[in-house]
């Protein structure tokens, strides 16, 4: 069985699209994340090392949107 972390509504400035005034303009781009993984580690150790820290997985996927195109 997998358990899901939810990541909904990051909401972030970046230039991609198909348009070229997409890409030199920019937009805001909003993301949802569902991500499948066991939890059963986490759960049995009660440690935070054995999850998955959303605020980093959240900054991660906003420097993506916000890089390069």
């Amino acid at each position: 069985m997998s358990d899901e972390i939810t990541l909904t509504g990051l909401t972030v400035f970046g230039r991609h699209g198909v348009y070229a005034h997409e890409r030199e303009e920019g937009q805001e781009f909003t993301i949802d994340l569902r991500l499948r993984l066991s939890l059963a580690d986490a759960a049995a150790s009660d440690d935070v090392e054995d999850t998955v820290h959303y605020g980093e997985l959240a900054e991660s996927v906003a420097a993506v949107v916000a890089g390069s195109r």
